[in-house]
């Protein structure tokens, strides 16, 4: 009678032999149940591609055409916006022509890519004929270019482009272009304005009468530019002023003949402010007296006239 350990080794080859094909075929049976796929098997895949792209093309498309059609809306309104200031500015009532100033301002400040566009309109409003009444002069109704209340409009121009030229202003107009050719001036306000780039001209303005108040202004950068302005009455006043390195205040052939221009206690320290070219006559005056820096000098005509007032 065979012992326990016989049976098992006489089995165990017989089982290992029948069961190791069967081991064997497992794979290759899955491999032939499962032949490459076919190329049109991507079908599917390439059509659901297809849809998805399309769709995020057609949804461009219209997002495209949805953006286009709402910046078409927006100019419009913009335009719509221009007419009627512009119309308000040209009206005969002096309150209308007030909110036109304003109206224009406001779309300044909402239509940046036409922001000079608007400046250009106020500045050029300044430069309409107009026919000043300081006291002095005693101006009527009836004159030429007489316009009542038209003071008033001019100095809420001058303090909208103040109010918008100072530090921490909510829209800064600041490099913008500021031409007040051949304006007349009788007062103003432009206090405590900082230039640290752009271009303001006075070219051939006169100033007529009254103060306009430039005190505390800061002069980093830019071009303030007073080429042949006539200085007839009344003061420009720049006390307190800071002209630093890059900036440039000038004064090319402006004629002084009773009006005054006072620098009185400025801070010259590294702009350029030229006077080389002023022409002085009757009580005309440049005040340059007790600066508070004095590192790089105003340029004045040689030899140096009467009208200068230096410390």
């Amino acid at each position: 009678m065979p012992v326990l350990h016989d049976i098992m080794l006489q089995s165990t080859p017989n089982l290992i032999i029948r069961a190791f094909p069967v081991v064997l075929q497992v794979p290759d049976s899955s491999l032939a149940a499962s032949p490459a796929p076919a190329s049109s098997s991507w079908l599917p895949l390439a059509g659901a591609i297809g849809a998805v792209l399309g769709a995020c093309i057609a949804g461009a498309i219209g997002f495209a055409s949805s953006w286009y059609a709402l910046r078409r809306q927006g100019l419009q309104a913009f335009n719509e916006r221009f007419a009627t200031a512009a119309e308000k500015l040209g009206d005969a009532e002096a309150a209308t022509r007030l909110a036109g100033v304003y109206a224009m301002a406001g779309l300044a400040d909402d239509w940046k890519e036409q922001r000079q566009t608007c400046i250009d309109v106020l500045c050029g409003y300044m430069r309409l004929p107009y026919q000043p009444t300081p006291a002095q002069h005693q101006s009527e109704p009836g004159q030429p270019d007489y316009k009542v209340g038209e003071r008033e409009v001019r100095l809420a121009i001058l303090r909208t482009v103040r109010d918008h030229l100072r530090k921490g202003a909510k829209t800064s107009w600041q490099g913008c272009i500021f031409r007040f050719h051949r304006a007349v001036f009788d007062g103003g306000n432009l206090s405590y304005i900082v230039m640290p780039r752009g271009y303001m001209s006075f070219y051939h303005a006169k100033f007529v009468g009254h103060t306009l108040d430039f005190r505390h202004a800061v002069f980093t950068g830019g071009t303030t530019d007073f080429q042949e302005a006539q200085f007839l009455e009344g003061t420009v006043d720049l006390r307190y002023a800071e002209f630093m390195t890059g900036s440039t205040v000038k004064f090319p052939d402006c004629k002084l003949t009773d009006g005054k221009v006072d620098v009185r206690h400025a801070k010259f320290s590294g702009g350029t402010v030229d006077f080389s070219t002023a022409v002085f006559s009757g009580s005309g005056t440049i005040d340059i007296q007790d600066p508070e820096v004095y590192t790089d000098p105003p340029k004045f005509p040689q030899p140096l006239p009467a009208g200068i007032l230096k410390s």
